[in-house]
């Protein structure tokens, strides 16, 4: 039984971690090395080499092929041993898998090479574009994935979590945190009014009066949440004062195995684009952010392997989560199925049915 789905794109690596030196990972259980061709392009193959279970991410990279760091076997970008001493081990192969640079990472897809569409990568726009500002990072957790997702798809923690940051107070005229179903997964939106600014978003937009935010998380399978933020201070400053600005912050969350993940990142904003001290304030406010989080994250995880894994208590604000959860336990029932494999819904995708169709009506 596996709790991770194959035909879809995962990060495996921001593009500045993958320089002269191999990297290694575990990525859905899968041990893997990444390095780059002799074109530059990346390459994703099976760490072990199959002579004796070496792992290649511990050798050299040499025009564009890597070198077993034991006896020296050589393979190429297509798995295949081309090169070994006194030619014995040629033609041995190493797994390879179909690999792709975009948005300022390499991803990797394990389902079949043919279903491996790049259209359908998820879409980190701000990235690239010429009008935002933005970075990427990767934290290694020793924790399960989805406790992560869950958190960046609930919108109603960030103004308790986060409130000595970016969790703007619930202004007066706040609605309720809402979902919908969309194309690729599942929205859950939050629009606070007249909102007490909190410091960090205070210092990105100089704002010293309350302010407007209209939050949106998009998320999709296997578990890429995307948050877009606006936030002003219209009609709450004279005319002349007012100010807008967006942040854009992605995560295309990677299961290493049941219980650890990599926490891939990125953290995008569409003002002062050139300023430094601004470029290190983000990235100290992106840090600051995530430890609120995996400190409670973490603790939460503690509980649950002492105590067990009950069903969480139904809560009001947890509509999008939880069809996050229906999402996800469906496709993984239909490919244990093609399969024809044993699927158990795990403790982690558990999900409340009744109220996802109340909240969606």
């Amino acid at each position: 039984m596996t709790s991770f789905l194959e035909d879809f794109w995962y990060a495996a690596a921001t593009s500045e971690e993958l320089g002269p030196a191999p990297v290694g990972r575990v990525i859905c259980g899968r041990s893997v090395v990444i390095f780059r061709d002799e074109a530059g392009s990346p390459v994703i193959l099976g760490d072990r080499c199959p002579h004796r279970s070496a792992p290649l991410h511990l050798g050299r990279v040499c025009d564009g092929r890597i070198k077993c760091p034991y006896h020296g076997l050589v393979f190429d970008k297509t798995g295949l041993c081309v090169e070994a001493p006194n030619d014995s081990g040629l033609g041995f192969r190493t797994p390879t898998y179909v690999a792709a640079e975009k948005w300022g990472f390499i991803w990797v897809f394990f389902g079949k090479a043919e279903n491996a569409d790049p259209a359908l990568i998820p879409n980190l726009w701000y990235m690239d574009h010429p009008q935002w500002n933005s970075f990427a990072g990767h934290l290694a957790e020793p924790i399960p994935w989805q406790l992560m997702a869950d958190n960046l798809l609930d919108l109603s923690h960030v103004p308790v979590t986060h409130a000595g940051t970016i969790g703007a107070s619930v202004g007066a005229d706040a609605e309720i945190p809402l979902f919908q179903r969309t194309k690729r997964g599942v929205r859950n939106t939050l629009r606070s009014r007249n909102a007490t600014c909190p410091p960090h978003i205070a210092h990105w937009g100089g704002f010293i009066s309350n302010i407007n935010t209209f939050a949106v998380a998009d998320w999709e399978p296997p578990n890429v949440i995307v948050l877009s933020v606006e936030i002003d201070n219209h009609e709450l400053v004279p005319l002349g004062q007012e100010n807008k600005i967006g942040v854009m912050v992605g995560f295309p969350l990677t299961p290493a195995d049941e219980g650890s993940f990599h926490h891939f990142y990125t953290w995008g904003r569409n003002f002062h684009l050139d300023d430094k001290d601004m470029d290190t304030f983000a990235k100290m406010s992106m840090a600051a952010v995530q430890e609120e989080d995996l400190v409670i994250i973490k603790g939460q995880y503690e509980l649950l392997k002492r105590h067990g894994f009950p069903r969480t208590a139904s809560y009001t604000f947890d509509g999008g989560v939880n069809a996050a959860h229906e999402t996800l336990d469906k496709l993984l029932r239909a490919q244990a199925t093609r399969k024809a494999s044993n699927y158990e819904t795990p403790w982690y995708l558990r999900y409340h049915d009744a109220q996802i169709h109340s909240l969606m009506a």
